[in-house]
């Protein structure tokens, strides 16, 4: 076990967009977060939603990763099977361990600390001066006014029969295109879990 693991934050939307988005991925990301959660003994893992000031959820498309304001990576990869197995993704990122990136460390930084802030709905210098405070992001959202625009924390909620068999089988997030051909060959398909809710309530 890392005596001293990294802290990881994720920010991402209350729910996926759409009922079929949220059929394949909601069920998926809590499986994923309840087995880190599991082996996360130092509680460095949190998963955060942004809010409105009128309390409402913001849907973030953005995909970036930050690591230790020596990496930044922006793009359209998602992380789940369907978008390195079916999609086309464009990523670019910036390494300061690379020839000529050395100087880009600060404005790594603040790009940081600037996301923090328009997320919390306060300044970047109350960003840092909260991170010093409480030692962590995590500490700091947490303890950010709750009053405006902010962050969240991510609960899991206890997946239903349907939402259990779609996360086990991959049905709607496989990894390579033949998998989703051998899918519908099996006839899942055509199975009640994928039926859009009402859809057939007024069939005759």
């Amino acid at each position: 076990m890392e005596p001293y693991p990294p802290e990881v934050v994720l920010i991402n939307p209350q729910s996926s967009d759409g009922w079929l988005e949220q059929a394949a991925m909601d069920g998926a990301r809590v499986r994923l977060v309840q087995s880190i959660q599991q082996v996360d003994h130092k509680q460095r893992f949190s998963v955060w939603h942004p809010f409105t000031v009128g309390g409402r959820p913001i849907y973030v498309h953005s995909k970036l990763t930050i690591v230790d304001d020596e990496i930044l990576r922006i793009g359209s990869a998602n992380l789940n099977n369907r978008s390195m197995g079916l999609d086309s993704e464009c990523d670019v990122f910036i390494d300061c361990a690379r020839p000529g990136n050395g100087h880009c460390g600060d404005a790594i930084r603040r790009l940081r600390i600037s996301l923090l802030a328009e997320h919390c709905g306060i300044s970047p210098e109350q960003v840092a001066e909260l991170v010093e405070r409480h030692g962590t992001m995590a500490a700091m959202i947490a303890a950010a006014p709750q009053d405006g625009k902010r962050l969240g924390a991510f609960v899991p909620h206890e997946l239903s029969e349907a939402e259990q068999a779609l996360a086990d089988n991959e049905v709607l997030d496989p990894e390579r295109p033949e998998e989703m051909l051998s899918f519908y060959r099996k006839g899942l398909f055509r199975s009640r879990f994928l039926r859009r809710p009402g859809k057939y309530k007024d069939a005759r």
